[in-house]
């Protein structure tokens, strides 16, 4: 799946899933006062993903291909790879101070099981 932009996340937003907040129907989570900050911080750290200075470090690309993809999607097969996976989600925890605990990542590497023979290889 390629990276997204901010803009792609927000307008996904408002496809018209039903959210309720405190009693009542949020019609667009994007406008929505008290979820408003969240959906732009969310986008903000999606658009790092293109600026061109941390693509490298937030993205990466297959062989003979342009399109880039979210670091989390890479399966590592060396210690590079886990060191590089490790350095983008290092960068995302620092950009938000620790404050976004449930990044789009923590679900993309969640299911470790493609990753287990690597993982029992490369444990120190």
């Amino acid at each position: 799946m390629r990276i997204c932009t901010g803009n792609d996340y927000l307008n996904r937003l408002r496809d018209g899933r039903e959210v309720w907040l405190e009693g009542s129907r949020v019609a667009d989570v994007t406008a929505h006062p008290k979820l408003k900050r969240g959906a732009t911080s969310m986008a903000s750290l999606l658009d790092r993903q293109h600026d061109k200075t941390l693509s490298v470090q937030l993205s990466y690309s297959e062989a003979n291909s342009e399109e880039r993809y979210a670091m989390s999607f890479l399966q590592p097969k060396s210690m590079t790879d886990v060191v590089q996976r490790g350095a983008a989600f290092y960068d995302w925890a620092k950009w938000s101070n620790g404050m976004m605990g449930r990044t789009p990542d923590y679900l993309k590497c969640g299911s470790g099981k493609n990753c287990q023979d690597n993982a029992q290889r490369l444990t120190c």
